[in-house]
C-alpha cells in the first residue's frame, strides 16, 4: 500500500479489556497502513479519557455519539 494511511475512528473504545481494544487497536496503531483519527463513546469525556489512556495521538478527535457531535 502507498500512498497516504486511511483514516478510521473507532466507536466504542472505553475499556481496556474491550473488542476494540484487545482485537483491533494493537494492529491499527503498529501499522502505518490506518490512522485513528477521532473515537466515539457514550461521551466526549469518555472518549478523551480513552484517547489518552490508549496513547493515542492529542489531534485525535473525541465525539459523545456517532452523529459527529
Amino acid at each position: 500500500m502507498s500512498g497516504s494511511p486511511i483514516k478510521i475512528g473507532i466507536i466504542g473504545l472505553s475499556r481496556p479489556d474491550g473488542w476494540a481494544a484487545i482485537a483491533h487497536l494493537p494492529y491499527l496503531k503498529a501499522t502505518s497502513k490506518y490512522e485513528i483519527v477521532a473515537v466515539a463513546n457514550s461521551s466526549v469525556v469518555s472518549a478523551k479519557k480513552a484517547i489518552e489512556s490508549f496513547g493515542l495521538p492529542n489531534n485525535t478527535k473525541a465525539y459523545g455519539n456517532t452523529e459527529g457531535t
